[in-house]
């Protein structure tokens, strides 16, 4: 079988708003800059990643950008501009599992509370309410939080625990620490 010659995903198209901020994952908003710039710059291996694959990769995800709107004094013709400043990846089957692969706010948006919303709304996710999570936790193992990012706690589940009691209540996912892939 020819991958380049494989069939997309189909899914819904959603999107969240707060003030001057939304999210949507509709892929033809995606800033692929933006996320390419991100998503190379967690290259651990000295691979370079082509943009034929990182299209699939995120043809195959779920992706969720979050964008900021400025007043029209920005934008051009009058109309407002529309800046993608977060992202976050899901890889999923949408029947058994998620596996929560990405999640970024730029460094000049911290402190407005984006990356938890950000989270909740990846938690929330109406597709994904009944299926098992898996969270990835190398980027706290390793040490490649931003100070900012990082929590005042013992463990690293106490660590995801505290990002996901603080995003939305998920018994199921809070509870089951046995889903969490530690890679480092």
């Amino acid at each position: 079988m020819d991958p380049s010659n494989t069939a997309s995903v189909s899914r819904n198209i959603y999107t969240w708003t707060r003030g001057h901020y939304f999210i949507s994952t509709d892929p033809r908003e995606l800033d692929l800059d933006f996320v390419y710039k991100y998503i190379t710059s967690l290259n651990e291996s000295n691979e370079p990643l082509c943009r034929t694959n990182f299209k699939r990769i995120l043809n195959f995800s779920l992706c969720f950008g979050l964008f900021v709107t400025l007043p029209q004094e920005y934008g051009s013709q009058g109309m407002p501009a529309v800046f993608q400043i977060g992202f976050a990846r899901v890889a999923t089957d949408y029947i058994r599992l998620a596996y929560l692969c990405n999640i970024h706010v730029s460094q000049a948006y911290e402190g407005y509370s984006l990356q938890e919303w950000l989270m909740e709304i990846v938690l929330s996710y109406p597709e994904l309410q009944s299926i098992h999570w898996v969270v990835r936790t190398s980027d706290i193992m390793e040490g490649r939080m931003r100070p900012s990012q990082k929590r005042d706690t013992s463990s690293i589940g106490e660590q995801l625990l505290y990002l996901i009691e603080n995003t939305r209540k998920r018994p199921k996912l809070a509870h089951d620490m046995a889903s969490i892939v530690t890679d480092g």
